[in-house]
């Protein structure tokens, strides 16, 4: 299923979100976005319903897909949850970071890091 994903255009695409009780809600969205972006958009909801979680984070690390900067309704159609729960994972990931144990070996790991590419 995956690897014939190349073939659809963006009609098609279109068409397949829209199928999906998420992507009811990214008509708009969705029509904006361009075409390699969208075949990512899908492909990684495909990869995420039908992969281990290990699986699916290698092949996110592969296509820096978070340097582009998704909304919450995307981020929700790939992971299969509503706009508002990604926002309460989101708030919740948020909470961890700040807090002394958590934020603070992570301060020092990232200064570590930076310092020693640098």
């Amino acid at each position: 299923m995956i690897s014939d994903l190349k073939n659809l255009n963006k009609d098609e695409i279109i068409k397949r979100i829209r199928a999906t009780k998420q992507g009811r809600n990214l008509v708009r969205t969705i029509s904006d976005i361009p075409y390699p972006q969208l075949l990512d958009i899908y492909e990684a909801r495909l990869r995420f319903l039908n992969s281990s979680e290990e699986e699916f984070n290698e092949w996110l690390r592969k296509k820096s897909f978070y340097a582009e900067g998704l909304n919450l309704s995307i981020i929700g159609f790939i992971m299969d949850l509503t706009r508002e729960r990604v926002r309460q994972l989101e708030t919740m990931g948020f909470k961890k970071l700040r807090h002394p144990n958590i934020g603070g070996k992570l301060k020092k790991y990232i200064s570590t890091y930076v310092n020693s590419e640098f």
